[in-house]
């Protein structure tokens, strides 16, 4: 990303349920678990964009879930709290839709890392296609 002129943010195309748009692989130790963020249900498939994330319930907080298995992960890594503060504030109210979540959390990696990249959104490019 620091050797690009432009980071494109793919938001255009049909989000797939099993792809990296709303879920991460965290890694523990010899384990490794899935992190993933919840979305409105839809009937039909929806560009990126336009996916919703689901309302966080009062009896199931996934952001205090993702935040535990994040702590319990890389709680003991050089700079984690810091870190770790910065990326509450950003899950812990959750709204909107994903491609805005997706977006403020590679804010956050793109300030931490001192990348001074553009970012623009590929629905905002006028291009084609649905995959």
């Amino acid at each position: 990303m620091r050797q690009a002129d432009l980071f494109v943010l793919l938001d255009h195309v049909a989000h797939q349920p099993e792809s990296y748009a709303s879920r991460v692989r965290v890694k523990s130790g010899d384990a490794s678990q899935w992190l993933s963020v919840p979305l409105e249900p839809s009937s039909r498939p929806e560009p990126i964009a336009l996916k919703r994330l689901e309302a966080v319930a009062a009896g199931d907080p996934w952001p205090r879930r993702v935040l535990a298995a994040l702590g319990a992960a890389y709680g003991a890594a050089p700079h984690f709290q810091e870190t770790f503060e910065k990326l509450q504030g950003v899950l812990r109210a959750p709204e909107g839709r994903l491609v805005d979540l997706n977006r403020r959390l590679i804010e956050l990696i793109k300030e931490a890392l001192d990348i001074r990249t553009p970012i623009i959104h590929s629905s905002a490019l006028g291009v084609g296609g649905e995959n």
